[in-house]
C-alpha cells in the first residue's frame, strides 16, 4: 500500500479539540500505512494574519493569483455573518468574514479524468475570519474534501487523486505566504477525522441516516432531476444550466421555509442565487448555490457551543463551507443533477457543533432539502 506523500506537504500538523480553541500534539504521517490513522480535518487554520479587516486580507491575497498558473479566481465577498439573523441586537458581535472560491486546474482534471461525477470537489476556498485574538485565515482542505468524495474508489486510485488534492492545498498555502504571510503550519481543525475512517465512510452526527459518502449511499448525494443526453453533451448541458437559471429565478420560498428563523429582508435572504460556476468541456459544470438566511443561520450552528458573551460569532471559523455544492454531469447516457443531502453536508463541515446543538436545529436539513429540490427543478 503506498501513501499519496502528503507527509512533505504536511508539516507541524496540530488537532484543534472540539469546541475549544486548545490544540493537541503534532501529528504527521511518517509511513506508507500512516495515511489511514492520521487525523484530516475538514478546516485547516493557516494562522493569524496582521490586515485591519477581512475585506483587506482577501484583496492582497487575490492580488496574488494574478498570472498563477496553477489557480484563478472564482468568487471574493464577504459572507453573511451570523450577526445578521440575530433580531436581538444584544446578541450581536460586529464580526465578520470573507470568502474566496478558487479552482485548482490540476485538481478539477484529475477529478474529471477519475469520473465527471468527482468533480464535485472541485472547487477550493479559503475564509478570512474576525476573532478576538485578530485576523485569521482558514482553508477548506481539499484533501479531505477528496477524500471524503472519493471514498467509492478502489485504494490505489483514491490515494492518487487525494495526492492531487494535497498538492492543491499547497498551491493555496504558498499564496497565503507569499501575500499575506500566513504561517501555513498545517493545523487542522474540527470536525477532523482518522483516514481509516474517511475511507470506510464512517458516519459521526447520531442524526444522520446512512454513511458518510458521496457515492456509496444513493440518499447522500440524490439524483433530482434527469433526462436522456443527446449527442451533443456541451448543448446538454447548457440547457440543464439555462433550466436552473429560471427555476431559480422564479423560486418563492414555502411557508416553513420563510418562517424557519428571523431575517431582516426576507425576500433577498431566502433567494437562492448562483455564486460560481466551473466547466469540464463536455462533461460536468459545477455550480455553487447560497443565501443570506441559510449562511448566517449555519455560521451561528457552527459556534453556538463555543460562544460567549465576549465572542459571539466563533462560527464564521467554518465559513469555507459555503456556497453549497450542485453538480451537473453527463453520466450513463444521462444529463444528471445532484446536490448533497443538507443532514449529510451538516456532518460532513458542521458535526463538531454538538449533540445539543444539532437537536435545536434537528428541523433544518428536511427544510432545506426541499427548498433546494424547489429552487433547482421547480418541482419537489
Amino acid at each position: 500500500m503506498r501513501s499519496p506523500k502528503i507527509s512533505a506537504l504536511f508539516t507541524s500538523l496540530a488537532l484543534l479539540a472540539l469546541g475549544t480553541s486548545a490544540l493537541a500534539a503534532p501529528s504527521t504521517p511518517g509511513s506508507d500505512d500512516d495515511w489511514e490513522d492520521f487525523s484530516y480535518g475538514v478546516y485547516e487554520d493557516l494562522g493569524l494574519v496582521e490586515f485591519d479587516s477581512p475585506e483587506t486580507a482577501a484583496k492582497v491575497f487575490v492580488a496574488g493569483l494574478e498570472g498563477n498558473p496553477q489557480l484563478s479566481l472564482l468568487m471574493s465577498r464577504a459572507v453573511t455573518p451570523p450577526d445578521y439573523v440575530q433580531e436581538d441586537t444584544d446578541e450581536r458581535d460586529g464580526r465578520g468574514g470573507w470568502l474566496v472560491c478558487m479552482e485548482d486546474h490540476q485538481l478539477i482534471s484529475a477529478l474529471a479524468a477519475a469520473g465527471p461525477k468527482y468533480v464535485v470537489a472541485g472547487q477550493v476556498r479559503v475564509g478570512f475570519h474576525q476573532e478576538p485574538a485578530g485576523l485569521r485565515m482558514t482553508m477548506l482542505q481539499p484533501e479531505t474534501f477528496v477524500r471524503i468524495v472519493a471514498n467509492d474508489m478502489k485504494k490505489d486510485a483514491y490515494l492518487r487523486l487525494s495526492a492531487q488534492a494535497a498538492a492543491a492545498a499547497e498551491h493555496i498555502r504558498a499564496v497565503a505566504r507569499a501575500t499575506v504571510h500566513a504561517a501555513c503550519a498545517g493545523t487542522q481543525m474540527e470536525p477532523t477525522r482518522d483516514g481509516e475512517d474517511i475511507w470506510d465512510g464512517d458516519r459521526d452526527m447520531f442524526m444522520m441516516v446512512g454513511r458518510l459518502t458521496y457515492f456509496l449511499d444513493d440518499d447522500q448525494f440524490p439524483l433530482i432531476w434527469s433526462k436522456k443526453a443527446t449527442a451533443d453533451p456541451q448543448a446538454d448541458l447548457e440547457a440543464a444550466v439555462d433550466m436552473l437559471k429560471k427555476n431559480l429565478a422564479a423560486f418563492d420560498a414555502e411557508e416553513d421555509d420563510a418562517e424557519y428563523r428571523w431575517t431582516p429582508a426576507p425576500k433577498k435572504d431566502l433567494a437562492w442565487v448562483i455564486q460560481t460556476r466551473q466547466d469540464v468541456a463536455k462533461k460536468a459544470v459545477l455550480l455553487t448555490v447560497s443565501r443570506p438566511r441559510t449562511e448566517a443561520l449555519a455560521m451561528t450552528i457552527a459556534g453556538r457551543s463555543r460562544s460567549d458573551s465576549d465572542w459571539r460569532s466563533p462560527g464564521l471559523d467554518h465559513l469555507t463551507a459555503f456556497p453549497i455544492e450542485v453538480l451537473i454531469y453527463i453520466d450513463e447516457g444521462k444529463v444528471q443533477l445532484r446536490t448533497a443531502r443538507e443532514m449529510f453536508r451538516m456532518d460532513q463541515f458542521f458535526w463538531d457543533a454538538g449533540k445539543m446543538t444539532f437537536m435545536k436545529y434537528k428541523n433544518m436539513p428536511g427544510m432545506l432539502d426541499d427548498s433546494l429540490e424547489l429552487a433547482l427543478t421547480g418541482d419537489n
